[in-house]
């Protein structure tokens, strides 16, 4: 498995036991727009290859690090 579909299978949820659930957004004038890609819905996921959402919206919202604990004041 390559890095980008192990990352999917973590963060994305389009991800769905290796197949890719098709929904797909957009923000564009202050709004977001939800669709379903019927091209990819149901097919195997192509985030090692191509996927728009994939490197726009899961990869970007990925934490840099693991978060640290907190101290208790």
């Amino acid at each position: 498995m390559s890095n980008n579909l192990s990352i999917a299978k973590q963060y994305c949820c389009n991800y769905w036991s290796g197949n890719c659930v098709g929904v797909m957004m957009k923000r564009e004038n202050g709004r977001l727009y939800m669709w379903i890609d019927t091209d990819l819905e149901g097919k195997p996921c192509v985030a090692d290859k191509s996927c728009n959402y994939f490197d726009n919206i899961v990869v970007k919202s990925i934490p840099d690090e693991k978060p640290t604990k907190r101290k208790r004041v």
